[in-house]
């Protein structure tokens, strides 16, 4: 029995990693955790698969490093049909670098505080709003296909669900949100990082970039 579960979890590590290219260093992080708690029951026998999702993120991270070079040095890191798809209005490629810094610089580290993707994508979306820069009349499905392709940050229904009603309450003014619970304060603070971020790139740059 033991080596058939072995064999059908070496099978779905096999497939899962062969979608890697879509799967955010948070999910590849989460992988790994979940293959070495079962490499353990099954005494070491998915050594090979926990070497495996281990280079994986060793990659991830090694690209993640060399994009934020890019943009340190103000080259463009995403394509011009990237930038058309991703539903912002104005100095687009200005707010897609912002949100790249944030989800994929240091700021979690430095942070000292647990950051979820969740609140990420709350942050970015009220950011966006706030300054008029996205349009939902069709609904929120460009924003999450935004964060999915190009942030590595892919929502499941539920989540987006609990996203679009968070905002639904608390609105898209975070300047104004009370700091209490923790929560809420760890979002506004994010954007407003954010929103730091985009100026310091437009700053730097001296240019609107579409």
């Amino acid at each position: 029995m033991n080596i058939i579960k072995i064999r059908t979890l070496k099978r779905v590590i096999k497939e899962l990693t062969s979608i890697s290219s879509e799967l955010g260093l948070t999910s590849l992080t989460v992988m790994l955790a979940l293959i070495e708690i079962l490499n353990k029951d099954f005494c070491g026998e998915l050594d090979d698969e926990v070497d495996m999702v281990f280079n994986l993120i060793n990659n991830r991270k090694t690209e993640m490093v060399e994009v934020r070079k890019k943009i340190d040095e103000g080259k463009n890191i995403f394509s011009n049909e990237q930038v058309d798809a991703s539903g912002i209005l104005n100095h687009r490629r200005f707010w897609l670098e912002a949100m790249y810094y944030i989800a994929h610089g240091d700021y979690r580290l430095k942070s000292n505080i647990e950051v979820s993707d969740e609140d990420l994508c709350v942050a970015f979306l009220v950011v966006l709003k706030y300054n008029n820069e996205y349009n939902d009349k069709m609904g929120y499905d460009v924003f999450f296909k935004m964060m999915r392709n190009l942030m590595k940050i892919d929502m499941s229904e539920n989540e987006q669900s609990r996203i679009k009603r968070y905002i639904q309450i608390n609105g898209v003014d975070y300047n104004n949100w009370k700091e209490t619970p923790k929560k809420k304060s760890l979002r506004k603070k994010i954007a407003k990082d954010m929103v730091f971020a985009f100026n310091q790139r437009r700053k730097k740059l001296g240019f609107a970039r579409e």
